[in-house]
């Protein structure tokens, strides 16, 4: 069974891209959580945490890690996991275009 998978997030916070390892993670079909925030997963006391971890990302063009935090699975029931995250800058335009984050479970 998986404990990662990789999802791509406009910069603010929503899936735009999310690979099958999800589905044994957390019960989710990839579809699903495309479109839709991040935040709306997250448990309510992990979002000042994650929300800073956020705006460093974006401010930043370095590799970051974020502290442990609970995301809700399909089920209700919530997972404990760690991101590490970076900002995918368009060499061409300089513009940051999305976040990369490789979503690994706590075991």
């Amino acid at each position: 069974r998986p404990n990662e998978f990789c999802a791509r997030h406009t910069l603010d916070g929503k899936f735009s891209y999310v690979d099958q390892r999800v589905t044994a993670i957390l019960g989710y079909l990839p579809q699903e959580l495309l479109g839709t925030s991040a935040y709306e997963y997250y448990h309510f006391a992990d979002i000042p945490h994650l929300s800073e971890s956020h705006k460093a990302a974006l401010k930043s063009r370095e590799k970051m890690e974020t502290s442990p935090y609970r995301f809700k699975a399909k089920s209700g029931s919530f997972v404990q996991m760690k991101t590490r995250l970076y900002s995918f800058v368009n060499p061409w335009t300089k513009e940051m275009e999305y976040l990369v984050c490789s979503n690994s479970v706590i075991l």
